[in-house]
């Protein structure tokens, strides 16, 4: 019997990693060749740079101190090797974000699995996949979506006692980049809470626990010493901490609306909180502690520092398994805890192309159509305007100059406005270009080309957001 049980648990493994594996792939697969967007064109970059070097070079001291931004550079290290392998292409690059998103999808389901049972792991890891937040995030070469993956993968094999391969999975995530310590460090203080406070400490576990730490500790000290700055590595200012009373009570407000409200996650706090409070064995759960101190060190850490919103995703598959665990225990009937669950994801489907475009909607999938808008402009001046010399700024300064990044064939010549408005400071131009989304340098081009009267000779509108092109000719 226990045979039995063994084999039928290794099928449905078998099943949800290949229909997981195929809903990710055939959802995501039109963003392989997207062109690059916003902050991935740096990430990319930077890979690009790696590549075309010695491999090495990822070591501090024997790069630019900003070519990573002092960040650890073990995504732009896997990228740089497989373009080494493949050649550079903008496919490569999203074809790993998505094999990240799908394992990120994939151990969500496990832990869920573990911990609460088949239904409650399959609906965590749909709901994780549909959140449009982490499904927008799937797209880009960025940070976010590894470490959320090896983050969970983390939480799962530690939570196994499963060693070798939690340090594999820990390490690469604090070597991506350093928010993976929150989940590591939450880690730590779960099991010292709730387990070597019980009985005699057992050295070589806390040891082994602490490693990814170590690692990336060490990562920093040697940065320092090299560069003279442990990490944030800017070739611009840049403050990493918050410490105005009223800034850090905005984020704060901030945080929390997009952890557990924005996106329909309120309808997972509100389950989980009912659950709490109604089911007296759900308040005891031990894993609780975890999530809370994942929910703590992953999220609201922002509150004192530089703060994005993609940068919680490393906690949003928590909430999602405890919202699908809720719906488990507040329903009893297996049939209607499926109707809730696929209510809540048609819900979230319906959720994904967002409300109307503001700021880089890198949080749902309006992004793509500013990329549309920005590809069109940017295909326009190629072909129109190959000799012109463009006053703009970023992204489109990125977009303009670098053939890599998927939006044009051949360089254009390219002025970046730094917000200066003093002729003499900028130059000689032929055309402006400026595009929202909306900034004090955005507004300030657009004033400039609207103070010296230039005509728009194009001007394309999506979504109240705006792409216009000046002449100065």
């Amino acid at each position: 019997m226990k045979n039995i049980l063994f084999v039928k648990t290794n099928i449905e493994y078998i099943i949800l990693f290949f229909l997981l594996f195929v809903l990710v792939f055939v959802s995501k697969n039109n963003i392989l060749i997207t062109p690059y967007y916003w902050d991935e064109m740096g990430w990319a970059r930077a890979a690009y740079w790696l590549s075309e070097g010695n491999l090495l070079r990822f070591i501090p001291g024997l790069h630019p101190p900003a070519a990573f931004w002092g960040h650890p550079s073990g995504l732009h290290l896997t990228l740089a090797s497989l373009f080494r392998l493949f050649g550079q292409s903008i496919w490569i690059s999203h074809l790993i974000i998505l094999l990240f998103s799908f394992l990120g999808i994939y151990f969500t389901y496990l832990l869920a699995r573990f911990l609460y049972g088949s239904t409650v792991g399959i609906f965590s890891a749909l709901f994780l996949f549909f959140s449009p937040i982490y499904y927008a995030q799937s797209g880009f070469f960025l940070g976010e979506i590894p470490v959320t993956a090896l983050g969970v993968a983390s939480v799962y094999f530690a939570i196994r006692k499963k060693y070798v391969p939690y340090l594999i999975c820990a390490i690469y995530m604090v070597m991506i980049k350093e928010t993976g310590i929150a989940i590591v460090f939450s880690l730590l203080i779960y099991f010292f809470l709730t387990e070597w406070m019980k009985r005699k400490y057992k050295s070589k576990e806390i040891l082994i626990f602490s490693v990814p730490l170590i690692v990336i500790t060490l990562f920093f000290i040697f940065q320092k010493i090299i560069t003279g700055k442990f990490c944030c590595i800017y070739p611009y200012k840049f403050e990493l901490f918050e410490v105005q009373s009223e800034l850090i009570f905005r984020q704060f407000v901030s945080i929390s609306k997009w952890l557990f409200v924005y996106q329909n996650r309120y309808i997972f706090t509100v389950l989980i909180l009912l659950n709490l409070i109604l089911i007296k064995t759900s308040r005891y759960k031990k894993e609780n502690l975890l999530f809370l101190l994942i929910f703590i060190f992953s999220g609201f850490s922002f509150t004192f520092l530089y703060f994005l919103p993609r940068y919680l995703l490393p906690a949003v598959p928590y909430l999602c398994i405890m919202g699908a665990w809720s719906i488990s225990e507040l329903i009893k009937s297996k049939v209607l805890q499926t109707a809730v669950g696929l209510a809540l994801l048609v819900l979230m489907l319906n959720s994904l192309s967002g409300s109307p475009i503001y700021g880089t909607n890198e949080w749902n999938m309006k992004y793509l159509d500013v990329i549309k808008m920005h590809k069109e402009m940017c295909k326009y001046l190629e072909n129109n305007f190959p000799n012109a010399r463009i006053l703009t700024i970023f992204p489109h300064s990125s977009q303009l100059s670098n053939p890599d990044f998927g939006y044009i064939k051949k360089p254009l010549k390219v002025l970046h406005f730094t917000g200066d408005k003093t002729s003499g400071h900028i130059g000689y131009f032929d055309l402006i270009l400026v595009s929202d989304p909306t900034n004090h340098v955005t507004t300030s081009l657009r004033e400039y080309a609207r103070d010296r009267k230039l005509p728009v000779i194009k001007s394309l509108t999506n979504d109240k957001v705006t792409s216009e092109l000046y002449s100065n000719m």
